[in-house]
């Protein structure tokens, strides 16, 4: 999948597949790898699912722990819709057991990591809903806790479709498959049941179709065979299928810490505490926030485990999983993709994002309004309107090879056809941002001229900008070392207002285009800013002797 972009990320490979899409490893524009969540194109036009992932987006920032992989970007309103979070180094947990079981000591310690992470999620009103080991990356620092796709806080609307249950077998709390509602009950449930999973490397309900699966959760059937007799009496109070009959998990942590209990030695009844019970509520979670959640300073919190490859998901169990009511089935548009076949659509290309190199071009082209005035003025704006109108054609003609599905011959025939309208729309773009802008620097003129020694004109901007050189003699103004200066940062203040507008985005589209084809090696880039700041340097220095 080279030279695959999407929304300014360049798609670099696959890390997993699961029930509502594909997670792929992208980097952005200055370089930065992150993990890119593409929705499954059969749901990509619902409104369901554009509305999982803008909670997803404004939920997980929320969470106050170096534990969760927090969201850096997301686009809801493209054709093809995705979420960008943190992307975490290591392993899954599940890709870890399946070289094996964890040690108790290991075990114990994700326990308490894990629960610092929970505590913190509910702490800021969240419900994970979807706590399993293909969830669970494990960092050398410590367990991050990721895919918060099914997240639901305090107040959401169930988006779930009748018949269905968001989770995956084996994971889902019984309440959950008797159609209740979400609480922390149900994510302490599932971390359970994770625990489970990594004391004995098995899927903690057993192997076999969904509905198999549900049947034993519901029954209350773990399989905790092999376990010490206290570690396994444990986990299965833990599971219980009465919430308000399961241990606490400040309770069973205690318990995997005690070497006892792993000897098989008799120890206290880890039922004795008991989480809290699931009510009506959605979420189940108190009505404020804690002011501050425990870091993750357990001493046992940094695990030596095997590592393996990244994403290598067992083939069990299968992701989302049907409800067990009349309605119990996936909808007949789609079922659930297998893992390594899901088809991608045509991924509509955006020029790489320049901010560090397009903030050094927007001050050079500051530079010949200073300069040449009036025509130099001239040259800025036709440079600006060039690249608005390159971008807009750009992203005009790959909007059309997204609706066809992929390229065609025609393509770049037909951008240029339609140029005319790119370059007016390119123009509306710019009136509006340089008159934005140019507010803005007013103001700043306007605080600033006060304060010099001998201030110009109140209109001396307009005048050094658009004057006639033949017939105008700036004298010793427009060379001063210090107006010469306060001009140039007037003109940048102006340009980068008009770049950084919410509807410039054929000028950022544009200059993109430009740097990546010309400046495409990193050591390109930063050559050709190192050169524009020396010369800027070296102009200012020839024209105004210095300071």
């Amino acid at each position: 999948m080279q030279d695959q972009w999407l929304g300014g990320y360049r798609l670099i490979r696959r890390l997993g597949t699961g029930g509502a899409g594909t997670v792929w490893l992208a980097e952005d524009g200055g370089g930065v790898r992150v993990a890119l969540k593409l929705l499954h194109p059969a749901l990509a036009d619902t409104e369901q699912a554009r509305t999982r992932l803008t909670r997803e987006a404004t939920t997980v920032n929320r969470v106050r722990s170096s534990g969760v992989a927090h969201v850096v970007d997301v686009e809801t309103d493209a054709t093809q819709p995705f979420v960008v979070t943190e992307f975490i180094e290591g392993p899954t947990l599940a890709s870890r057991l399946a070289s094996g079981p964890l040690s108790a000591r290991e075990v114990a310690a994700l326990a308490e990591a894990l629960r610092r992470i929970l505590e913190a999620v509910h702490a800021a009103g969240i419900v994970h809903r979807d706590v399993k080991p293909s969830n669970v990356i494990l960092h050398p620092t410590g367990p991050v806790l990721i895919d918060f796709g099914i997240a639901q806080e305090q107040g959401d609307d169930r988006l779930t479709a009748t018949g269905m249950v968001s989770g995956t077998a084996g994971f889902a709390a019984p309440e959950l498959l008797r159609g209740g509602l979400p609480s922390q009950a149900t994510d302490w449930w599932a971390w359970a049941a994770t625990l489970l999973d990594a004391a004995t490397a098995r899927p903690p309900f057993g192997p076999g179709q969904p509905a198999a699966i549900a049947v034993r959760v519901l029954e209350g059937r773990p399989d905790v065979e092999g376990l010490p007799g206290p570690v396994a009496a444990a986990l299965t109070r833990a599971l219980a299928v009465d919430p308000a009959g399961r241990a606490g998990p400040d309770r069973l942590c205690a318990l995997l810490e005690d070497p006892a209990a792993w000897n098989g030695a008799p120890v206290a009844d880890p039922g004795a505490t008991q989480v809290m019970e699931a009510s009506d509520d959605p979420a189940g979670l108190p009505g404020e926030a804690e002011e501050e959640t425990r870091a993750l300073t357990s001493p046992t919190r940094t695990m030596p485990l095997q590592q393996a490859p990244a994403w290598q998901e067992r083939q069990w169990p299968p992701s989302p999983m049907p409800g067990t009511g009349p309605a119990a089935a996936f909808p007949s548009s789609w079922a659930p993709p297998e893992a390594g076949v899901l088809p991608v659509p045509y991924l509509r290309r955006r020029p790489r994002r320049v901010p560090v190199v397009g903030l050094v071009l927007l001050a050079a082209l500051a530079a010949p309004p200073v300069l040449a005035a009036s025509r130099g003025t001239a040259a800025t704006l036709l440079a600006l309107g060039v690249l608005a109108a390159l971008g807009e054609g750009f992203s005009w003609r790959e909007r059309r090879r997204e609706r066809a599905g992929g390229p065609r011959r025609s393509d770049t025939a037909m951008a240029l056809a339609a140029a005319p309208l790119h370059v007016l729309r390119a123009l509306a773009q710019l009136v509006l941002g340089l008159a934005v802008g140019s507010g803005a620097a007013a103001a700043v003129w306007l605080g600033a001229r006060p304060s010099l020694a001998n201030p110009p004109p109140l209109a001396w901007p307009l005048e050094a900008l658009f004057r006639a050189s033949a017939n105008y003699d700036p004298g010793a103004r427009i060379l001063d070392p210090v107006l010469q200066p306060l001009a140039w940062g007037l003109v940048l203040l102006v340009l980068a207002v008009a770049w950084a507008m919410p509807t410039s985005t054929g000028l950022r589209d544009g200059a993109g285009l430009v740097v990546g084809t010309l400046l495409g090696p990193l050591w390109a880039r930063i050559a050709f800013c190192a050169i524009i700041v020396a010369v800027l340097a070296g102009t200012w220095l020839i024209t105004t002797g210095g300071l």
